[in-house]
């Protein structure tokens, strides 16, 4: 799972934990839960013509009062009021690090289901300003539920440090960054600014860990470039259950990246008492709070600085981590479901409709 499949993990497992007091359908490729109050339909094929077509009136037949989709996509027609989650305005306002194939869905589904849709909620109030800009939302129709992640990330994992590194086949010391492998995560930059400094941090390598979803994104020549092809590790895709392990072991969490409508994975380093350092644009500073050091995401040197003083300074490691574990506790499980269910409870099954 990457980006919006956490987000929508990490949602049904928060309400499932503190959302009790209701009854859920979760509509799925395959059961997931396996819980009383949790209805699952497996749907093996779900294309747009089935989401059109066929769900609105399985929703009805279901009961349901509500009907959320953790993308941006709801079906038009009027069975059961829908709400969806919108998580950035990056294909409004930076297409050119978005595939041709996904703006082109963006572009057949966002007005539609804009207009159908109750409610929209987001991730961050960065995304609400940059989607009621954007895309023209009318400001109460748009509301801010910020994710949770789970409990699995905690200070603890760094007592296991060396356990996850013998397990995971990791460096000693390492950078680390984890997210797709993407132009909009602003991992060249990093390569390179890790080449400008990797010779006053000799024993520190930069560890890499993330999905390639586009064949041609390659980070050979930078890396070759840079002349530090032996101090880079590239993990792949890492699994939810080692992530924490990942985390735990690092020295310092690396996410410059250009355009994040909440940034996860520096929530995930934070709650692992990770000192992070972070893009300075998007929602990376709402979502740190002053418990990261925030850099420049296009001024390499900016990047290799900060890098650089974190991984030399114990006192301030020290001090990042701490922050950082207050600051995630603002992004529990808990929170979570409670935001969601105070936006469903204040929600009126009989709106209407209204176009932005």
């Amino acid at each position: 799972m990457t980006g919006i499949g956490s987000y929508a993990w990490d949602m049904v497992n928060s309400l499932v934990e503190f959302g009790s007091e209701h009854s859920y359908c979760l509509v799925a490729r395959k059961r997931l839960l396996k819980r009383k109050n949790w209805r699952e339909i497996v749907v093996e094929r779900a294309d747009r013509w089935w989401e059109e077509l066929h769900l609105p009136g399985e929703l009805a037949l279901w009961g349901a009062d509500v009907y959320h989709s953790p993308i941006f996509t709801c079906p038009i027609v009027d069975e059961v009021p829908s709400v969806i989650t919108i998580h950035d305005a990056i294909p409004e306002k930076r297409p050119d690090l978005c595939t041709k194939e996904f703006l082109s869905f963006y572009k057949a589904r966002i007005y539609p289901s804009l207009r159908a849709a109750v409610k929209v909620i987001t991730t961050s109030e960065f995304s609400r300003q940059e989607i009621i800009e954007s895309l023209q939302v009318k400001p109460e129709k748009i509301h801010v539920v910020y994710q949770g992640i789970s409990s699995e990330f905690n200070p603890a994992q760094r007592n296991k440090a060396e356990e996850w590194k013998k397990r995971l086949k990791l460096p000693e010391k390492y950078i680390l960054y984890v997210g797709m492998m993407e132009e909009r995560k602003n991992i060249r930059r990093l390569i390179s600014a890790f080449g400008q400094i990797e010779k006053e941090i000799p024993d520190v390598y930069l560890v890499l860990a993330g999905r390639k979803d586009n064949p041609a994104y390659s980070l050979a020549d930078t890396i070759e470039k840079s002349g530090i092809r032996s101090r880079v590790v590239e993990t792949g895709y890492v699994s939810q259950e080692n992530l924490p392990g990942l985390y735990a072991g690092a020295e310092v969490f690396a996410f410059p990246s250009l355009y994040e409508g909440f940034g996860r994975p520096v929530v995930e380093a934070m709650a692992c008492a990770l000192p992070v350092v972070a893009s300075h644009a998007s929602a990376l500073p709402e979502i740190t709070d002053q418990a990261a050091i925030l850099v420049n995401p296009v001024d390499t040197d900016s990047i290799a600085q900060a890098l650089l003083r974190v991984c030399k300074d114990n006192g301030l490691r020290q001090k990042l981590g701490e922050e950082g574990i207050r600051r995630a506790e603002h992004f529990t499980y808990r929170k979570f479901a409670e935001r969601l269910m105070e936006f469903y409870q204040q929600m009126d099954s009989g709106l209407n409709r209204k176009k932005i």
